[in-house]
């Protein structure tokens, strides 16, 4: 069944109310929520922080939920942070639906945030942008501690780089403070813009006893020797206490269904998320409890555990193990499941889903690799009981694309459907940069953006964000100064 919707409907939430009459009596009701935005729009400035004076190069655009560029009207406005209107356009379409302008900022224009509001429609998209009076950072400074520590190490090795913007390695000394009273060391970068320096384990077990599983913060300050000018740098490492780690995806199924399968996923991997290395004989256990309802001999309801049968599973070599849990009993209320590799263990608790007819079904795909426009998908239905009629819908984007029914005995194959996305055969080069396209309906644009005004974005956000505390943090810190 289709609903015509209101051209004049508003946003918001609405009741639908379904009713049958003749052979079938019945009535339901369920809330909609309804969301009249057809487009998304979109705003890029070619620099996130202008100065007075400076250019502010922008451009605006929307696209449909199908991808497709809308190239109607749109109405685009600048305004300072006091909320005055500075620049309009009005009902203005661009090239392809890329409307393309700039803003000349005056010579003392009001400093801090403005904003770009474009209106496509009724949608809208907005765009902040910074205006202040700024001297760009000329180089770069990097500290890189291990991606993890463990708490049986005796040592923290961190290394600290800097290199100019235009990739040349700043020399001059480098100063490197951690979360400890006062202990230093002197030296300076190498003529690679390099320097490594050891932090001794037993420094911060004499302060703080066991680490995990704190964070350990290191800041640098490299001075460029040509011109005395300091800039900082700083890096994070973790404490665990054991080598492995063992979770459960919190992606994984929060429910099962009675007398179906259950599938789920643990991850294996080093505490810094990357695959352990594995041997071929290596595998990862997994015990499953379930809490099932039963009747005594009084006719009274309790629950009972019982322990499945364990799996023992090969680990893969990107550390994601799949567990397939098969017969689950269907008196079962609740499981859990106990994955252990190498002495760690972790556990996770499904419940059972709601059914009100107590019956129940699953979906599973079982075409494989990368799915592509027009290739028809394959999926595997089971149930709990026999089914004369499977009921479908395809929906993308919040979209039904697709919807039909089977009988009896069936098969079915049902296309893809997707957006393809236009493209434009060009190529264009600047300064040494050579971009390319394949020849098609698209149309590709480039942003260049001055790497210091990256840094220097980046820099007064951590500024900004540390300034409170930043006094109760120095009174923490140890100065080591390394080669």
């Amino acid at each position: 069944m289709r609903v015509q919707i209101p051209a004049d409907l508003t946003y918001g939430r609405y009741e639908l109310h379904v009713a049958g009459a003749g052979g079938l009596t019945f009535t339901n009701h369920t809330s909609v929520k309804f969301s009249n935005r057809s487009l998304s729009v979109f705003l890029q400035t070619d620099k996130a922080i202008y100065v007075p004076g400076q250019k502010v190069n922008f451009r605006a655009l929307a696209v449909y939920p199908d991808l497709q560029v809308y190239t109607g009207p749109m109405n685009v406005t600048i305004r300072d942070p006091n909320n005055n209107m500075i620049k309009q356009w009005l009902g203005v379409t661009g090239e392809e639906g890329v409307f393309t302008k700039f803003l000349n900022l005056s010579s003392r224009p009001v400093e801090g945030d403005w904003k770009i509001k474009a209106v496509a429609g009724n949608s809208v998209g907005e765009k902040t942008f910074t205006v202040e009076e700024y001297v760009p950072p000329k180089f770069e400074v990097k500290v890189i501690p291990p991606s993890y520590v463990l708490e049986s190490d005796t040592t923290i090795p961190v290394t600290v780089t800097a290199k100019y913007t235009y990739g040349k390695p700043v020399t001059g000394p480098v100063t490197v403070e951690a979360q400890m009273p006062d202990y230093s060391y002197t030296g300076h970068l190498n003529n690679q813009g390099r320097a490594q320096l050891t932090f001794p384990m037993t420094e911060f077990r004499s302060l703080y006893g066991a680490l995990a599983p704190h964070a350990i913060t290191f800041t640098a300050n490299v001075t460029e020797s040509l011109t005395g000018i300091t800039l900082i740098g700083s890096g994070t490492v973790k404490v665990y206490t054991e080598p492995v780690k063992v979770e459960f995806l919190p992606s994984n199924p929060k429910n099962f269904k009675p007398g179906l399968d259950y599938i789920g996923y643990v991850k294996i991997s080093q505490p810094d998320g990357l695959p352990v290395p594995t041997s071929a004989d290596e595998n990862v256990t997994v015990h499953t409890t379930v809490q099932s309802s039963a009747v005594t001999c009084d006719l009274q309801y309790t629950f009972i555990n019982i322990d499945l049968d364990p799996m023992s599973i090969p680990l893969p070599i990107d550390g994601l193990v799949t567990v397939h849990q098969l017969g689950i009993p269907s008196n079962t209320t609740s499981m859990t499941m106990f994955a252990t590799y190498k002495g760690v263990t972790a556990n996770t608790t499904v419940t059972k889903s709601y059914s009100a007819s107590d019956n129940y079904m699953q979906v599973f795909l079982l075409s494989t690799g990368a799915l592509k426009v027009g290739q028809q998908v394959e999926f595997e239905v089971k149930a709990t009981e026999a089914m004369d009629e499977l009921v479908y819908q395809v929906m993308s984007r919040g979209s039904i694309v697709s919807a039909g029914s089977v009988m009896g005995e069936w098969r079915d194959v049902i296309p893809v459907l997707a957006a393809r996305a236009a493209r434009h055969g060009s190529q264009r080069e600047a300064r040494g940069c050579t971009m390319s396209a394949r020849t098609g309906r698209s149309t590709a644009y480039l942003l260049a953006v001055d790497q210091s005004v990256l840094l220097l974005k980046s820099e007064m956000t951590s500024r900004w964000a540390g300034e409170n505390d930043a006094v109760c943090k120095r009174e923490r810190q140890i100065r080591v100064v390394g080669s």
